[in-house]
């Protein structure tokens, strides 16, 4: 498990949200720190995407879209 993820890689945290949901880790972590990137080829369709990954094990704690978001593990 992990305890707490922050991701903010300059547009490369929505290839890093898809592997980890690819993989099965994100059931594994229990706060997801991100920020993501506005300016990123597709970056809206990609933060639905990303999100709605995050929305099967985490709820939303609280979000600023395109500055940071926090996801909690649901059973936590």
């Amino acid at each position: 498990e992990i305890d707490v993820l922050k991701i903010n890689i300059e547009g490369g945290e929505y290839d890093l949200i898809d592997r980890l949901d690819q993989a099965g880790w994100l059931p594994r972590i229990r706060i997801v720190l991100v920020q993501f990137h506005e300016w990123h080829p597709k970056a809206y369709r990609r933060r639905r995407t990303n999100r709605r990954a995050l929305q099967r094990h985490h709820r939303e704690v609280w979000g600023y879209p395109w500055v940071w978001e926090q996801w909690q593990r649901v059973d936590d």
